[in-house]
């Protein structure tokens, strides 16, 4: 098949395809990483935790005034913590630190004893002090590259009561270092696999998905038959064998052309509803009829042709159109309100003679416009006669 339209149609569908698949593998590579992220950071608070728990474990009412720096830098070195440190709040405003270990500074351990911390970290700290809350965790820019969280957990005395603080910074480039190389490896295989499923999945459905733009582009919506597009393709085909090695002798081509009879009376006296439902009637006849030797196309408003290609000769086509003329009758006895007359004409390829078949499709229009005036003239008779409808009597 290879209409425009159906070429557009495909097209189209092809490049939404593609598009979707961008856009939803797009969607599932941020999600993998945010949740490589988010795993990362879950990761490292219940780390933290767990490094509370111990710390916690062993510092007591009585050292936690004494010197542990030597603990701290243990923690420090076995946890990938940046900084861990002891606080004392000394009185309402100030808040200093008790011990301070940090990875890489050995210096700045001694200097930061006994110095007061900064406004934001006596904020957080306080409210510890203060009993508000039982840990202060900061929640990290996600965009950003670098940056710290810090983790603040209360010591507790004797009678429960919070005695000092211990802090743990954690550089969060070291979890975006992490999250790249794990979603780097992550998103390879995602990748892969998405692409490998779609192609699948592609494939799965390309039958399905061509029957559908088939039926949108050469299904007639009020018969269901196939339309002019599909009937002009077909021609095209033939044509195109009919330039190659076309054995005459061997392959009939027939065309045959419908017309129905007194559609616009139908239409003016009962309605457009009962020429729809003339339309479709006659179609369908002219279908099942010709449907073992041909294919039967809607070309127009009241228009049908049959395109025969499985009859071997003009006896054929001739018994099928006393069959065609049979199932009107039938038809017309089950008392409808209008009368269906269908005209007919046919001819066939003629080799050595015709060089297409828009020769062919001419004699038979000149057949059928014959057959039509014979016919008018029959209806004409059964309305006199009060013969053609019984609303119309």
């Amino acid at each position: 098949m290879g209409s425009q339209l159906y070429k557009n149609l495909k097209f189209k569908f092809f490049i939404t395809t593609a598009i979707l698949m961008f856009i939803l593998l797009m969607i599932n590579i941020i999600g993998s990483y945010i949740f490589i992220i988010n795993s990362n950071y879950e990761h490292i608070n219940v780390h933290s935790d767990d490094l509370y728990n111990k710390v916690a474990g062993i510092i007591s009412e009585d050292s936690v005034f004494e010197n542990n720096r030597g603990l701290l830098k243990e923690f420090l070195n076995g946890y990938d913590i940046d900084k861990i440190y002891t606080l004392k709040k000394i009185d309402d405003d100030n808040i200093v630190y008790l011990d301070f270990a940090e990875k890489n500074f050995e210096d700045k351990q001694i200097s930061m004893i006994g110095k007061a911390v900064d406004k934001d970290l006596f904020e957080k700290a306080n409210s510890i002090f203060l009993e508000e809350c039982d840990k202060i965790s900061d929640e990290p820019g996600f965009f950003s590259d670098t940056g710290i969280i810090q983790y603040i957990y209360p010591i507790y005395g004797v009678n429960n009561k919070v005695i000092g603080a211990v802090g743990f910074d954690v550089d969060t480039s070291i979890v975006k270092d992490i999250a790249d190389t794990s979603f780097t490896s992550v998103i390879s295989n995602f990748v892969i696999i998405t692409l490998v499923f779609f192609i699948i999945l592609l494939f799965l459905f390309y039958n399905f998905i061509n029957r559908v733009l088939l039926m949108i582009v050469y299904t007639d919506n009020l018969t269901k038959m196939q339309n002019r597009a599909a009937y002009e393709e077909k021609v095209d085909y033939l044509n195109s064998r009919l330039k190659e090695n076309y054995d005459a002798d061997k392959e009939k081509i027939y065309i045959l052309i419908f017309d129905l009879n007194d559609l616009k009376f139908v239409n003016d006296n009962l309605g457009h509803l009962a020429g729809d439902e003339y339309i479709k009637s006659a179609g369908k006849i002219i279908n099942d009829v010709f449907s073992d030797i041909g294919t039967t196309y809607r070309i127009g408003g009241d228009e049908f042709t049959s395109v025969v290609t499985k009859a071997s000769n003009d006896s054929e086509v001739e018994r099928k159109l006393g069959e065609l003329e049979q199932r009107e009758n039938e038809y017309n006895k089950e008392g409808k309100s209008f009368f269906m007359s269908i005209s007919a004409g046919y001819d066939s390829f003629i080799g050595g003679q015709d060089m297409n078949l828009v020769s062919v499709l001419k004699r038979a229009d000149e057949k059928m416009y014959r057959d039509k005036k014979l016919k008018k003239l029959r209806i004409k008779e059964q309305k006199e006669n009060g013969g053609y409808g019984k609303e119309l009597i």
